[in-house]
């Protein structure tokens, strides 16, 4: 690799309206922080956390960042082998290793295309203390093999340290830390958008800090019951509302306190595709509940949160139908459908667009957005 291959456009926090998703100081100063790390085309970062501190919200605002076509993220687990990690950076990138390769040379494969076609890629891997060792090891060879020049840069995700990974493996160890009291009030006067006085603000913020210990998950929760508490309830003998003595926490109509407890935790992973078009993997069409059943125990824990089931007739029978989604784009659910285990492979799962799983169940629409 004797050419340089361009360098990516550097990212800032331009790229992202701190104001409107309302972070946490403690998710903006590590963002920073990966940012940065990124401009300096460092190999490999491991993000250590605490569960609960907004790591997921960090990674899922990391993809929106960067160019979603250069960026995979993976989650980790046993399944997650070296050789899915190859064949899903393979399928990212378009390129395709001869067949049998050993791992190495798959990578030195992929590399070489990668660098022939000016192609670069950020995988990030999300639960990295899951990883078997071997995927370990995997990461550490795709890091060492790039000492001149970065095409894949990795970001792993972990709450411990890397079990298996060499001390003698260069790394950028960024870690993402729990709330301080003064974080706390911060983070809600940002949420309230001031329409808090200093008192509420400090009192809030004592209770919630001193309950949660500085975990930014358990901090919202509380917040938003004190807040839900406090609010008055309406008349229900009375349909007119007195808004003369109706105490409003929030000004804007349009900032409900439901909207500021999602906002708050960070359900980016949530945010709807372009024209509200997402994918699903369809693992089965059943014709007993059993079935069903079986079908969704072989689904890999990565996947768990992904399962929808819903029935559907079909000349005349009724089938029990088991759905991986949604997935914001194909390409990131055939990435997907790569990892299923081989149990599951055997019934030939297809991608399929989520607009022709509404027409079936009209109940799934809130979840496949």
């Amino acid at each position: 690799m004797s050419s340089i291959v361009s360098p990516p456009p550097p990212l800032t926090k331009a790229h992202l309206p701190f104001t409107k998703t309302a972070l946490a100081p403690t998710v903006k100063r590590c963002y920073k922080q990966v940012l940065q790390s990124l401009n300096q085309n460092t190999s490999l970062i491991l993000l250590k956390s605490h569960p609960g501190s907004g790591t997921s919200t960090l990674l899922k605002l990391l993809q929106r960042v960067c160019n979603s076509n250069s960026v995979l993220y993976l989650k980790g687990s046993a399944g997650l082998t070296p050789l899915n990690i190859l064949k899903a950076i393979g399928l990212k990138m378009s390129i395709q290793p001869k067949r049998h390769a050993a791992i190495e040379e798959a990578l030195v494969q992929i590399l070489r295309s990668a660098h022939k076609n000016n192609q670069q890629l950020t995988l990030i891997i999300d639960n990295a203390e899951c990883l078997p060792p071997s995927a370990i090891q995997c990461i550490e060879k795709i890091t060492d093999i790039q000492s001149q020049q970065t095409i894949i840069r990795t970001i792993l995700s972990s709450s411990t340290s890397c079990p298996g990974l060499s001390a003698s493996t260069p790394v950028d160890v960024i870690q993402l830390q729990r709330l301080s009291l003064r974080d706390t009030e911060q983070h809600l006067i940002a949420l309230t958008h001031n329409q808090l006085t200093n008192e509420q603000i400090q009192t809030l913020s004592r209770s919630a800090y001193q309950s949660s210990s500085g975990n930014l998950r358990e901090t919202l929760i509380t917040v938003a019951k004190s807040i839900s508490a406090t609010r008055p309830q309406p008349d229900k003998q009375t349909h007119t509302p007195d808004t003369a003595s109706t105490h409003k926490l929030f000004s804007k109509p349009s900032t409900s306190f439901l909207g500021l407890v999602l906002i708050g935790i960070g359900c980016y992973c949530c945010l709807p595709s372009p024209a509200n078009q997402s994918w699903a993997i369809q693992l089965s069409a059943t014709l007993t509940d059993n079935e069903a059943s079986t079908i969704m125990n072989q689904v890999p824990q990565a996947f768990k949160n992904k399962i929808l089931r819903y029935t559907a007739m079909r000349n005349g029978k009724k089938y029990h139908i088991i759905l991986l989604a949604p997935f914001s784009s194909q390409a990131a659910s055939k990435e997907a459908l790569l990892l299923l285990p081989n149990a599951l492979k055997s019934g030939k799962p297809w991608v399929r667009d989520t607009r022709s799983v509404k027409k079936e169940s009209v109940s799934l629409d809130s979840l496949l957005l």
